[in-house]
């Protein structure tokens, strides 16, 4: 899930180019809250069913937790802050019935969750690993995983630290 660029900023495979942490972004509307996963990048070096990469937007606890390099460690492997810390949160369930942009960074030790442009929570954790296999959306490590109950959209990986 590194992503390599030529000098001349363009992707390659080429395994000596520079790596760049990523950044996960889409659109997801739920039909309700459930114990589930927007989406988990499995990396063989990463405990915890080769956790490398992954959020729970939110678990069924309404808390959206960010995972990389494993889980479930403050400030190591995980950060996690409640919806209703959000100033933009209803309150309501209904709330995640509607379209939200949610945007997850991993910027050398730093990671933020962002929450339509709005800066959610920010922490700390490990290095992010460079042995990514594959990359499953709307669910956890496998297909029938940590299944979300709605959906996602426009969902982009970009090849640098989003700040907003």
């Amino acid at each position: 899930m590194r992503i390599r660029h030529t000098s001349a900023g363009h992707p390659t495979t080429d395994p000596n180019a520079p790596a760049v942490p990523p950044s996960i972004a889409f659109f997801q509307k739920l039909r309700g809250v459930v114990n589930s996963s927007a989406f988990w990048a499995n990396s063989t070096s990463s405990p915890s069913a080769m956790r490398g990469f992954q959020a729970h937007v939110p678990w069924g606890d309404s808390t959206i937790y960010f995972d990389t390099a494993g889980c479930c460690n403050a400030n190591e492997t995980r950060i996690s802050l409640g919806i209703n810390n959000f100033p933009d949160y209803t309150g309501d369930a209904t709330w995640w019935e509607d379209w939200h942009h949610f945007a997850f960074v991993k910027d050398g030790e730093a990671k933020r969750i962002y929450i339509n442009g709005t800066l959610f929570h920010e922490g700390t954790g490990f290095p992010l690993p460079t042995d990514f296999i594959t990359l499953v959306m709307g669910g956890g490590s496998g297909i029938t995983e940590n299944r979300m109950n709605g959906m996602l959209d426009e969902f982009v990986i970009y090849d640098g630290g989003l700040t907003e």
